[in-house]
């Protein structure tokens, strides 16, 4: 029985702030794995400040605002399998405006989707990473279509193997009772978390929008399949109003 690590981390980026920041990941940017969020205005900037950084990109969507990439000398690589992008809800006229009010720009945003890709490890295990960005918690119908939507998503094939999800799942200040309905009817696990995600210590312009911020997690990584399991989940600041979650897991074969 051989067992493999691996590190995942998944960042709201803040409209792209992370990617085109100097050093704007942080701890993220040490990952196998990013699963990205908010990057609705891909520039070919976003694409080569990840290749600095040793990372190749494998798909970023500006419909939904979610990436994949991985470090090109981690002991994880892609499969030759197709790369699923999936609309699961349109984002809606309020959230598209609500997006480019904070962005201050236009955006290509459209759609809440689900964007995966499929890996294996050097060892020979393969699974699955699946990246997404529900409704805000102030538009509790939308977030409930949504993980209905997500939780029928992951009964495709496609995601039979091993699976890791993750993303800004927007619930807050923590998980509400529709979020764990949806992880108990996908059969997913919760890292759990050594750190609130929200807000970062780059967040202090929140607070002239919505006042004073009170610490919640939003974000979340999960996870299911026989001999994946999670060992820890660290928190970190990055150039973004969320906090970066890496994530260490351990691929048994």
């Amino acid at each position: 029985m051989a067992v493999e690590q691996i590190t995942l981390a998944s960042v709201n980026t803040h409209f792209a702030r992370a990617l085109r920041t100097a050093g704007g990941l942080g701890e993220a940017a040490t990952a196998d794995i990013l699963l990205l969020q908010e990057l609705y205005d891909v520039q070919p900037s976003d694409k080569t400040a990840l290749i600095n950084l040793g990372f190749s990109v494998i798909s970023l969507q500006a419909h939904s605002g979610l990436g994949i990439a991985y470090r090109e000398k981690s002991h994880v690589h892609p499969t030759e399998d197709v790369v699923r992008d999936r609309v699961l809800q349109p984002a809606g006229r309020f959230g598209i405006w609500g997006a480019q009010r904070f962005a201050d720009r236009p955006l290509d945003y459209t759609d809440h989707g689900i964007l995966a890709a499929k890996f294996m490890s050097k060892g020979g295990s393969k699974f699955t990473v699946a990246v997404v960005h529900a409704p805000v918690v102030t538009s509790p119908f939308r977030r409930r279509h949504f993980l209905r939507n997500l939780s029928n998503e992951l009964t495709d094939p496609y995601y039979s193997e091993q699976l890791i999800l993750a993303g800004d799942m927007n619930h807050y200040p923590q998980q509400h009772r529709i979020d764990r309905v949806f992880q108990e009817r996908a059969g997913l696990s919760l890292v759990r978390l050594a750190a609130p995600t929200w807000p970062s210590r780059y967040a202090g312009w929140l607070e002239r929008f919505i006042g004073a911020c009170r610490p919640g997690t939003l974000d979340d990584v999960m996870y299911r399949g026989h001999g994946l399991s999670a060992q820890k989940g660290d928190t970190y600041d990055l150039q973004s109003d969320h906090r970066a979650i890496l994530a260490t897991f351990h691929l048994t074969t």
